[in-house]
């Protein structure tokens, strides 16, 4: 009977510890760090790109077009940020301007961002080396103001860089654009545990079954599979995505448990 009682109370036990260590196993499991991290730069290499001292002329990006250009560059008093915004304005033809990423390297990563409202907002950013647009973005038309983030990874044929702002038409309707705050930031790989600082950005990597908090997915990444970039504020928080298994293995183990315990009180 002793020696019954002592094999009960054994399994009992290993039930109660292995309930403890897949427990404990999962909740470590349930914050994860992330796979890289990256600050951003402060310097902007975009000369004026708040376009407070715009005096640029618009270029037409599609000169192929049938008819004749109407297109135009100026300033305007609806800004973001600053007393005055880029207006890019179409009637026929696609209105542009260029600015050059100055002391460009492709040994880094960089974000792109500026702020953007209007009938049809386009990005490329043009990459010369490679002779494609990195990234080309078309924004979704917008009567208030919104951000556009962007990661661009150059590769090792990229020799230079240059961000072109479009408002494009096809000559049966004025198109207009305003664009602000264009920055870009190259990217400085940091310690993946920080330290971070409140309210600072950072770029990191991670997996994409993962759930990033507050995070903003940039882009897939090209050499981690099943992993991506998102832009984050702060300390990262990322979590593995519900662990529904391990949960059910636990609960399944306590009823065993529970079972066992109620089995030995009745013998």
């Amino acid at each position: 009977m002793e020696i019954k009682k002592a094999l009960k109370y054994t399994i009992i036990a290993i039930f109660f510890l292995a309930i403890i260590l897949l427990a404990g196993s999962t909740f470590l499991k349930h914050h994860v760090e992330p796979t890289e991290v990256y600050k951003l730069d402060s310097e902007n290499p975009i000369e004026n790109g708040s376009f407070e001292n715009f005096n640029q002329t618009a270029g037409d990006c599609c000169n192929g077009t049938s008819g004749n250009a109407s297109i135009f560059a100026t300033k305007s008093n609806d800004s973001y940020e600053g007393k005055y915004s880029l207006n890019l304005t179409s009637g026929n033809h696609c209105a542009c301007i260029g600015k050059q990423i100055m002391n460009f390297t492709n040994l880094s990563m960089y974000l792109l961002s500026f702020y953007y409202k209007g009938d049809n907002s386009q990005i490329c950013n043009w990459v010369g080396g490679n002779n494609q647009c990195i990234p080309n973005k078309i924004m979704n038309p917008s009567k208030e103001w919104n951000i556009s983030n962007s990661l661009f990874i150059p590769s090792n044929n990229s020799i230079s860089a240059s961000i072109t702002l479009y408002a494009s038409s096809d000559g049966t309707r004025t198109v207009t654009n305003l664009y602000d705050d264009l920055q870009v930031h190259k990217l400085t790989q940091i310690n993946n545990s920080g330290p971070f600082f409140l309210n600072q950005p950072y770029v990191i990597l991670t997996n994409k079954k993962n759930l990033v908090e507050d995070g903003e997915f940039l882009s897939d990444s090209s050499t981690e599979l099943g992993s991506a970039y998102y832009l984050i504020t702060g300390e990262p928080e990322i979590t593995i995505k519900f662990p529904i298994k391990e949960i059910i293995l636990i609960f399944s183990m306590i009823l065993i448990t529970a079972l066992i315990i109620w089995i030995f009180k009745e013998d």
